[in-house]
């Protein structure tokens, strides 16, 4: 017995975009802001029941698209799942050197709220994460790139990717709580 698959449009053939990690963030959002002109809601306000829902189907559909592809986390994430890589958000690493790099970055910005330059402190600590986030995604893109791409290891970086993304978080909301006051 033959099973037929149903083929599922991904966002990168919605946007007509390659299927690649490194992709045109000024095209995308220019034919982000194409289609979301041709689908909106509004413009079919006046057809049929089965059109409206359409369009706000269609039109959400667009919206997620262009969320995942412009988010460098959100597109690895994606790209390893059309590779049938599904990622364990309860996933650990275990690299040392990761781990003991997460923990020195974390005592540093836990001790910023108690010392008298927790804004130096912070930034310091921001800088370097960012630093080390923009590494990881130049790890990322070169990764796809390989002829045969390691899969696994792609989803390891990306892991490390989203530790430092939340940890990246945490430190913008501390800076702009210490400059808040």
């Amino acid at each position: 017995m033959k099973v037929m698959q149903i083929h599922k449009q991904t966002h990168f053939s919605l946007f007509a975009l390659p299927v690649s990690f490194d992709i045109d963030l000024a095209e995308l959002t220019q034919r982000y802001r194409d289609l979301q002109k041709a689908v909106h809601p509004d413009r079919f306000a006046n057809g049929s029941e089965q059109e409206r829902l359409f369009a706000i189907q269609r039109a959400a559909q667009v919206n997620d698209g262009y969320a995942v592809l412009k988010s460098p986390l959100l597109r690895a994430q994606y790209l390893l799942a059309l590779n049938d890589v599904v990622a364990d958000g309860n996933a650990t690493i275990s690299d040392p050197e990761f781990l003991m790099q997460q923990m020195d970055m974390r005592e540093s910005l836990e001790s910023a709220s108690v010392k008298d330059d927790a804004l130096t402190v912070v930034e310091n600590t921001l800088d370097e994460i960012e630093g080390i986030y923009r590494a990881l995604l130049n790890e990322i893109k070169q990764m796809f790139a390989d002829v045969a791409p390691d899969y696994a290891a792609i989803n390891n970086c990306v892991l490390k990717l989203q530790f430092f993304n939340r940890l990246k978080n945490e430190a913008e909301t501390m800076l702009a709580t210490i400059e808040n006051k």
